[in-house]
């Protein structure tokens, strides 16, 4: 029951879809980290809105970090 035509990243408990852009994602707390958890937040994770391009490898494992961070109000930078 997957989607098609797109690659799940995940990384520091965030998950999103890359497509030629990735999407925002969003972040799992650990008890949502499973196959049920990802499947009931597909529409968030695969949301359009905000996807961006990445030009550096390091720049979607800031993005999974600063949600992860956000989830446990920790503030990065």
């Amino acid at each position: 029951d997957a989607p098609s035509r797109l690659v799940l990243c995940a990384g520091a408990g965030g998950y999103a879809a890359t497509r030629v852009y990735e999407t925002p994602g969003v972040y799992l707390p650990p008890e949502q980290q499973t196959p049920e958890g990802v499947a009931a937040n597909i529409n968030a994770i695969t949301a359009a809105d905000g996807q961006e391009l990445y030009e550096q490898g390091g720049q979607q494992t800031m993005k999974f970090l600063g949600k992860a961070a956000g989830h446990f109000g920790v503030k990065l930078g």
